[in-house]
């Protein structure tokens, strides 16, 4: 049995964020394996280009979720550090990054990687935190091939 594949995408709505919704531009996403011997993981990351006339220095909204290797499809919680996780990032001018990571959540994986079968599909909606400020992403729908 061959494997449909689906198109790259990764689309969210965001509050508190730079912009209220998240469309990834589909030629900067990426899906990679990670890891060392303590802890392997895929990391699907997504970039969406944007100018802003009112923050200049904004060039770049990324979106990355984490599934550590073993974790199968279904509903899975977000905690702080745990088996699946998302970051919401700023990047501007210089390559300044301002990470919002995940504290709190909820991950659906519908496909994950395997032999043969490089994919990662699923929902997520979670809240980022850095420092005192939080972002809250919801609506998240993303493949990564």
């Amino acid at each position: 049995m061959t494997s449909q594949k689906s198109e790259n995408k990764f689309s969210a709505d965001v509050s508190g964020g730079a912009r209220p919704l998240y469309n990834a531009d589909t030629d900067t996403m990426d899906l990679v394996e990670r890891g060392d011997e303590s802890r392997y993981y895929w990391q699907g990351f997504s970039t969406q280009l944007v100018k802003s006339d009112v923050d200049p220095q904004l060039k770049s909204i990324n979106l990355s979720v984490f599934v550590d290797k073993g974790v199968e499809a279904g509903t899975h919680q977000m905690i702080e550090d745990g088996k699946v996780r998302a970051v919401y990032s700023l990047v501007r001018e210089g390559n300044q990054v301002e990470a919002y990571v995940s504290v709190s959540g909820q991950m659906t994986l519908t496909v994950v990687p395997s032999t043969g079968d490089k994919r990662l599909e699923g929902t997520v909606l979670f809240e980022g935190k850095r420092n005192a400020k939080s972002v809250n992403i919801t609506n998240g729908v993303f493949s990564f091939n």
